[in-house]
């Protein structure tokens, strides 16, 4: 099952990104709508800032991108590969679960399960 926004909002650092070993000790930032905990946005720094608006489907028991923005800084080669993991971290949600309070699994629309830890 899916964890709801109030659970997921705070501040997390990425401790395992399968494929994206770059992005390991980089921080994402998940608020909720406080009239609706069920809509959340979700921003990460690469090169350049990412942001999303990802709300909950209850029907698929999934979260959806609403809408997705980032600056436009132009990265090197090698900084595209980190800019790569964090906007598919921000843009690609399909779920969250959180563990013991401190653990966030977010689960991507590839299948790919990146684990978090809570700042």
């Amino acid at each position: 099952m899916s964890s709801r926004g109030v659970e997921v909002a705070g501040q997390w650092k990425v401790l395992d990104y399968p494929g994206y070993p770059e992005c390991v000790d980089c921080e994402i930032s998940i608020g909720c709508d406080a009239e609706n905990p069920n809509q959340c946005y979700v921003s990460g720094q690469g090169v350049n800032t990412i942001m999303s608006e990802i709300k909950y489907d209850s029907e698929s028991n999934e979260w959806e991108r609403v809408h997705a923005i980032s600056t436009c800084q132009h990265p090197s080669l090698r900084q595209m590969v980190l800019e790569c993991g964090i906007s598919s971290l921000v843009c690609d949600i399909r779920n969250f679960k959180v563990e013991n309070g401190q653990y966030l699994l977010i689960t991507l629309k590839n299948n790919v399960t990146v684990r978090l830890q809570r700042l």
